[in-house]
């Protein structure tokens, strides 16, 4: 894939197509709608922090919970890891919208962003920790190191539902283990058993 200069931006923005152009993101000109715009940045520190935290609790977790309730706790738990860190990537990678050029004059309600000197569409907003113009701009997410808009807003709540759930599995694995599940603890039983 061939890299992008990102002007005056801090993202790095790679196309998926093969072609040579070399014309700049965020001048006048724009992607066509056909190719893929995959982007890191800028605050990367934030996704690798992120990646390393997940891979850190699956370890721990893995290792001092699943190990003791057998391979298919394992298994799943090695699963969930994977699909948590495929949707953080592809959140964190996909264009999350950029605005590339102004939108033409006859939309209504258009506005303009002094900014990045362009005029926008209703829904979109400026994020002041990229210094770029988003379509449809939800928030910037610090976890990601990256904006969550348009473009990549329904990875981003798949990304939610996987880690959440992740979350419930990893909880009710250590009720299983801890005996909330009516399992008896072997102290418990013998004192009951002694009167």
């Amino acid at each position: 894939m061939p890299r992008v200069p990102a002007a005056r931006h801090h993202y790095l923005i790679y196309r998926s197509s093969t072609s040579t152009s070399s014309s700049l993101p965020f001048s006048s000109s724009s992607f066509s709608s056909s190719e893929r715009i995959y982007t890191i940045g800028p605050h990367w520190s934030g996704l690798v922090f992120t990646i390393f935290l997940v891979c850190f609790a699956s370890f721990l977790f893995i290792t001092h919970v699943a190990l003791d309730l057998g391979p298919t706790f394992v298994g799943i738990a090695c699963v969930y890891t994977s699909l948590t860190l495929l949707t953080l990537l592809r959140t964190a990678c996909l264009d999350p919208g950029f605005i590339t050029r102004s939108v033409p004059p006859s939309l209504p309600r258009r506005k303009f962003c002094h900014v990045c000197r362009l005029y926008t569409g209703p829904t979109a907003g400026h994020c002041e920790d990229c210094k770029v113009c988003i379509e449809g701009l939800d928030h910037h997410c610090p976890w990601m190191g990256h904006c969550v808009g348009k473009g990549n807003l329904g990875a981003f709540l798949c990304f939610n539902c996987v880690w959440l759930t992740y979350v419930l599995f990893v909880l009710g694995c250590l009720a299983v283990q801890s005996g909330v599940f009516g399992r008896e603890r072997a102290g418990a039983g013998g004192v009951e058993g002694g009167q």
